[in-house]
């Protein structure tokens, strides 16, 4: 009786290893489904703010076009009124 005990008790204790392991690779599974659903996100942050960025950077060039044109007829203006005719011809 004492030797099946020993026994039983020897498969128990496997038993319970074999569950504690399993335990701590579905925890380390989840983990790693964690962290790659988090990296997922920040790069879908970065393209969206990529994408805003993008329309910032148009919406500052379009203004930019609509501002030259008056630069360069007010410098014109300028070089004219100080007799400076080589900068007015380009």
């Amino acid at each position: 009786m004492e030797e099946s005990s020993k026994i039983i008790l020897g498969w128990i204790v496997i038993s319970l290893v074999i569950l504690c392991v399993s335990c701590e690779i579905i925890t380390l599974l989840f983990e790693i489904c964690k962290l790659l659903y988090e990296k997922i996100l920040d790069l879908l942050k970065l393209l969206l703010n990529k994408e805003q960025i993008n329309k910032n950077i148009q919406t500052r060039n379009d203004i930019q076009e609509v501002i030259e044109p008056k630069i360069l007829k007010e410098n014109k203006l300028s070089f004219m009124k100080h007799g400076q005719l080589h900068q007015f011809i380009k």
